[in-house]
């Protein structure tokens, strides 16, 4: 599907939202941002009241409030998929190329070449399925016997950390169906808890329909979930 030369592509954001003018995403929609400080950073946009009061997540913990962004560009209103397929692309336009203020990111790598982002370097990201996002590079637990470290601030400005050395396994859902499914059939499994995060029931764009990101990963679900996925599609999610 990942047919474009990456290394020589560019990716224009022509959309940008000034939050001057109190133009804000819709409820969870990731976003790039532009701070006032010129960095450039992404968030999904968390509202605590009308206007423009409210934070940018990007995860627990780790948020940039409103008055510190100058501007804002959907990450989640894109579908590259059928350009992306194209070989001869090497300009994206994401929203009227005409747009005023646009940005532009090349110099775009690939983990198939070996190319790995510094630990907790943050980066855009063009995925396989053909949507955005952006993330901090994290080293995988497994590379340290599957320790990782909690760290607690505290209100006198103290830093708690501990060694927490309670995973076993991390097995990330999509691809690692078969590993799953054993160890869920396992009879010495006792209990299984989900948790569903900040960026997790963000469903809907500002259009009303799921999120494109969301549409993509629903024919891997249909494959690996249950038959009373048939109840659940026919019931609450009759649009898809």
């Amino acid at each position: 599907m990942f047919h474009v030369d990456y290394k020589k592509l560019t990716l224009s954001f022509n959309e940008f939202h000034d939050i001057s003018d109190k133009d804000m995403p819709q409820y969870g929609e990731y976003c790039l941002l532009e701070l006032k400080t010129g960095v450039y950073t992404a968030d999904g946009w968390l509202p605590s009241g009308k206007g423009s009061t409210g934070q940018f997540l990007r995860g627990t913990g780790d948020t940039v409030d409103a008055e510190d962004v100058a501007r804002w560009h959907s990450l989640d209103r894109y579908d590259l998929t059928d350009i992306l397929e194209e070989e001869e692309i090497n300009w994206i336009n994401l929203g009227p190329e005409e747009g005023s203020q646009n940005v532009q990111f090349e110099g775009f790598q690939s983990f198939a070449d070996g190319k790995n982002p510094e630990e907790e370097q943050f980066c855009l990201l063009i995925m396989k399925d053909g949507s955005l996002a952006a993330d901090y590079a994290e080293r995988s637990p497994e590379a340290h016997d599957n320790l990782v470290i909690k760290v607690t601030p505290k209100t006198d400005g103290s830093v708690e950390k501990a060694v927490v050395a309670s995973i076993s396994e991390k097995v990330y859902v999509f691809g690692n169906e078969d590993r799953l499914q054993a160890m869920f059939e396992d009879p010495q499994l006792q209990m299984a808890s989900f948790t569903i995060t900040e960026k997790g029931y963000a469903l809907y764009g500002p259009d009303g329909k799921y999120l494109p990101r969301l549409l993509k990963i629903l024919p891997a679900m249909r494959q690996t979930l249950p038959p009373t996925w048939d109840a659940l599609q026919s019931s609450s999610m009759t649009a898809i």
